[in-house]
């Protein structure tokens, strides 16, 4: 009942054409749709990005070496031209029908993992008051009805305001998050968690988290997020 009161909610705010071809009819048309869907063929069993080598024991060589905070990692959509607009309008306009896409594609996959609680990376306090909302929030309350888990806003908290991970390298990216998060010694460590956030570029943002969230005792990390940026 919850979430198709959720999905009707949502549905007043949406476009009534296919936002990729006008086509009439839904938010995002069944051919569209397919377009933009991953191939879920030779991923990587932890962070989930195409291999490109032969896998050890089904992870890539960045995981296999070095070996990152989350235990698995998966998206719905690869990160294109179209996807990287709908997250701009989400983030910088916002234009909030990408959580129907988010919600209809959800209900495409079969999520691989159980978890307690659902965490959206948090934003540092200066961005969200600038910004008046936290797009990861948005999509995790989007998780959340459709995996009836609860929401945790408190459990992790963004220290210091990083600068923008875009155009940053690999070891920059990394550099540029360590340390960045906190995870609350005031909230009950829950055994598992997933977290949510827009896009997964390297997973730097994602393994920091991770990490904190492991070394406080949360025995099962998981990521989720919107779009895989396959090639950075």
């Amino acid at each position: 009942m919850r979430v198709e009161f959720f999905q009707k909610a949502l549905s007043l705010f949406l476009p009534k054409t296919c936002v990729i071809c006008d086509q009439a009819g839904s938010v995002l048309c069944v051919p569209c749709s397919a377009s933009i869907r991953l191939n879920l063929q030779s991923r990587c069993s932890q962070c989930f990005l195409p291999f490109v080598s032969s896998p050890l024991n089904h992870l890539c060589t960045d995981c296999s070496s070095t070996h990152p905070s989350f235990d698995q990692h998966i998206s719905l959509v690869t990160f294109d031209h179209r996807t990287s607009k709908w997250i701009y309008d989400l983030k910088y306009q916002s234009k909030f029908w990408i959580e129907e896409i988010f919600y209809e594609a959800l209900q495409q996959i079969d999520i691989p993992f159980q978890i307690d609680v659902i965490v959206p990376i948090p934003l540092h306090r200066t961005k969200l008051k600038q910004r008046g909302f936290n797009q990861s929030q948005r999509l995790g309350l989007v998780v959340s009805q459709v995996l009836d888990r609860p929401m945790n806003l408190n459990l992790v908290s963004r220290l210091r305001k990083t600068e923008s991970q875009t155009g940053l390298s690999r070891s920059e990216r990394m550099q540029n998050v360590k340390n960045a998060f906190e995870c609350s010694q005031k909230q009950r460590i829950p055994e598992s968690v997933v977290l949510i956030d827009d896009v997964y570029t390297t997973g730097s943002t994602l393994n920091e988290a991770a990490r904190v969230l492991k070394q406080a005792g949360v025995q099962r990390v998981y990521a989720l997020t919107f779009a895989l940026r396959e090639k950075l």
